[in-house]
């Protein structure tokens, strides 16, 4: 699951073309977007998520969310990506 992860980007932007943008009430998209992930998941499958938290922290993101992560990964400290996995039990 990756979804868009800016908010304040021009519509002309070409990572906007290219990525999309969170719209107003985003964290309602982003969670309905979870739900559906964890619903056509298998029964104990897995799912990763990838964040990057450039204009949003990823404690905002995970307020989204009606479970935590089973682990995660953050890369370096200038990319800000997080790489979570979720497990359905």
């Amino acid at each position: 699951f990756d979804p868009p992860h800016l908010e304040g980007i021009s519509d002309k932007a070409k990572l906007r073309k290219q990525y999309g943008k969170l719209d107003t009430g985003w964290e309602e998209d982003i969670k309905k977007g979870f739900e559906e992930c964890m619903r056509v998941l298998r029964p104990r499958g897995t799912m990763i998520f990838k964040w990057n938290e450039a204009e949003i922290p990823i404690s905002k993101m995970l307020l989204c969310f009606n479970q935590m992560p089973l682990l995660g990964h953050r890369t370096t400290k200038n990319l800000k990506t997080h790489w979570m996995v979720f497990f359905k039990n």
